[in-house]
């Protein structure tokens, strides 16, 4: 056969298997429980999909593939026919092979030519279906359509840049048209005229910038509904994935997943995929028990586990729950001491809803021992990075509809902008997902106590919330009447974060942070906001967890000792990225975007610490350490260089220009670069 028209029957076959299978596994529910004349049409309609398949696969060449569903079929015939009685375990019989076919369609696949190549470009590449009553239907890969939203970003960005500007013309435009009032003649009439023609042209101004607005926001929305698909489309993997477990560990799971009607982003959907079965496997694992454990609480043998989902405003809530007995607290408790999360004198003070949220902590698990399905513990952790990269929050609930354990998924339904609350704190502008927020308060400051280190305060009506510092109390701040906080909630915990000042809520385009960043705990991305300034915007559901583990606080100067900082780096987001995480720890922190500036900032001004990039144009970081160390005032100055670059020879390279330490952009985190700032800056004199 033609190769070219062989791989065409391969990808087709894919495709139809994967259907073929998903349609098997919907039947499993249809078997269970049934007997005699009640299998009957359940069992023919598995058959169907498994004849079908037989054949797909006799006619690619997957032999072995073809063998299995020719025995299961062999088996299901006699039954569909009512010829013959169905064992009793029908639908465990039925999981079984499934356990068998799915493995052996991967293998054959990939002997016929590349899996990966055939699966991916098949069904996943193939991002968009567009569709429309008696119209012809086009494919898309998705990576265009994520070229395109990337521009429909930019575009945004833009139009924002220049309302900002469109508003500074317009209060320009008011100054002149005062001014003219006390201009004396002559000149008056020719300001008049000056003022006169610049009203009108920023009245077409605003007109075309209306337009432009309108077909922004047009393409935005088009470009939304045309990555849309419908969140139904995950069900038969979820399904999959539910038996799969089940089968492993021995139980009877029944999946019920009621979330027609819904639709999200693709990318969404991608991202949410493997959360969402660790989830379900995390359901059949530590929810649902054992079927003689079962019997004992009084439960039939078959568990039930459900997937519920809702539109909430712009959000879709996605809810995974079991009718198992719900989180063992306790055990959660003793996981965590003894995996080092938390210390064992904090975890007696914590509330049932924060020791709930320990199950998200890395390293944390109940299983008894080690399955394929659990017992590692880092699902929950690994769950939670991927929802807080979409801007959408996971939350324990230690009740759901079933009487078990539940899970709380709140997702956007796209990825093109994200909406965040801008605040200030201190003299750093951060940004909060709406998402991630409940409201925003005030803590009158004389009400505020602090127990062990951590405090509380109540809020205008009473309640009383734990509260942390973003940036560190500041001394300013501490004597205030009233305390700024927004609300936050993770899980069950909730803190007031306290804020220097609450901005505005705005809808942001967020740029994902470059490979080199994506190290720093709690940063889920940058966006640029209208003045040019670049913000970083922040998981606050980190700063809801329980206070775990050890505080950037411990690593912050005195305040008595000036701890000055020069960072030179010619990366926008890095620079703001450095100098916020540097501030919020409570340094002084000037910055230069190259060398040169760098070099000449350093000839006029005291620091500490130098934390300079390596790679810049002009006078790079290694040449600037040079100078550095040939200067007489400055030749004992802490020099840490900050780059990209970790070969050993350019480690070798930066340390023999004089550089103190060298850190590798690739390996940094918050903790580490505060760790290395503190190290260096207390083996040098503060500058008076």
């Amino acid at each position: 056969m033609d190769p070219q028209l062989l791989a065409q029957i391969v990808s087709a076959f894919t495709v139809e298997a994967t259907e073929l299978l998903d349609g098997l596994t919907a039947t499993v529910a249809e078997l269970r429980g049934k007997r005699g004349a009640e299998l009957t049409a359940p069992a023919a309609k598995a058959m169907r999909f498994i004849h079908t398949l037989k054949g797909g696969a006799a006619s690619v060449g997957l032999e072995a593939l073809a063998q299995v569903a020719h025995e299961l079929e062999d088996l299901l015939s006699p039954i569909a026919r009512a010829q013959a009685e169905a064992p009793p375990d029908l639908a465990d019989v039925v999981v079984g092979y499934l356990a068998r076919l799915h493995p052996l369609l991967r293998e054959g696949l990939a002997a016929k030519g590349s899996i990966e190549h055939l699966v991916n470009k098949t069904v996943d590449e193939t991002g968009a279906t567009v569709t429309a009553p008696d119209q012809l239907s086009v494919r898309v890969e998705a990576s265009r359509l994520d070229s395109v939203m990337g521009y429909t970003g930019d575009l945004l960005s833009l139009q924002a840049r220049l309302g900002l500007r469109a508003r500074h013309l317009e209060t320009f435009a008011e100054e002149l048209g005062t001014l003219v009032t006390h201009v004396p003649e002559p000149h008056r009439r020719d300001l008049l005229a000056l003022s006169n023609s610049l009203t009108n042209l920023l009245r077409r101004s605003r007109q075309e910038t209306g337009a432009l607005s309108r077909i922004t926001n047009d393409l935005g929305d088009a470009v939304r509904r045309l990555r849309l698909v419908p969140l139904e489309a995950l069900a038969p993997s979820w399904r999959r994935a539910t038996l799969e477990a089940a089968h492993a560990l021995g139980k009877q799971v029944e999946l019920r997943v009621d979330v027609s009607g819904i639709e999200l982003d693709k990318r969404v959907l991608d991202v949410i995929r493997e959360p969402v079965i660790h989830l379900l496997r995390n359901a059949v694992g530590h929810g649902v028990e054992a079927p003689e454990v079962r019997a004992l609480a009084g439960k039939g043998p078959v568990g039930r586990v459900l997937v519920h989902a809702r539109l909430e405003g712009a959000l879709v809530h996605l809810e995974l729950s079991d009718d198992g007995p719900g989180f063992d607290t306790a055990r959660l408790a003793q996981a965590a001491v003894a995996a080092g999360r938390v210390d064992p004198e904090r975890v007696k003070a914590m509330t049932e809803s924060e020791l709930v949220t320990l199950a998200f902590e890395e390293g944390v698990s109940t299983a008894a021992q080690l399955t394929q399905v659990s017992g590692r513990g880092v699902g929950l952790d690994v769950v939670r990075r991927a929802l807080t990269e979409l801007g959408g929050t996971v939350e324990p609930r230690p009740q759901g509809p079933l009487g078990g354990a539940a899970f709380l998924l709140k997702l956007p339904l796209d990825v093109l902008s994200t909406r965040v609350l801008l605040v200030r704190a201190g003299d750093v502008t951060w940004g909060l997902p709406i998402s991630q927020i409940d409201k925003t308060a005030r803590v009158r400051a004389k009400d505020v106590k602090r127990v062990d280190g951590v405090a509380t305060g109540p809020l205008e009506d009473g309640t009383p919330v734990r509260l942390t510092w973003l940036g560190g109390e500041r001394a300013g701040e501490a004597d205030a009447p009233w305390l700024r906080v927004v609300l936050v909630t993770s899980g069950l915990a909730r803190v007031g974060v306290v804020v220097s000042e609450v901005l505005s809520e705005d809808e942001l385009v967020m740029r994902p942070l470059p490979w080199n960043l994506k190290g720093v705990r709690g940063v889920l991305g940058a966006a640029s906001l209208p003045d040019g300034s670049v913000a970083i915007v922040l998981d606050a559901t980190l700063l809801a967890a329980p206070n775990t583990r050890a505080s950037h606080a411990s690593h912050a100067p005195r305040r008595a000792t000036r701890t000055r900082v020069l960072i030179v780096d010619d990366s926008l987001t890095h620079r703001t990225l450095t100098q916020n995480i540097l501030i919020t720890a409570g340094y002084d922190v000037v910055v230069a975007a190259d060398g040169l500036a760098g070099w000449r900032a350093l000839e006029e001004g005291d620091f500490n610490l130098l934390l300079s990039d390596v790679e810049m144009p002009g006078l790079d970081g290694i040449e600037l350490t040079r100078r550095v160390r040939a200067h007489p005032r400055l030749a004992h100055l802490p020099v840490i260089l900050v780059t990209g670059l970790g070969k050993r020879d350019d480690v070798e390279r930066g340390l023999q220009a004089g550089a103190d330490e060298y850190l590798v952009k690739g390996q940094l985190e918050s903790e580490k670069l505060l760790q290395a700032v503190a190290r260096n800056v207390a083996s040098h004199v503060s500058p008076s």
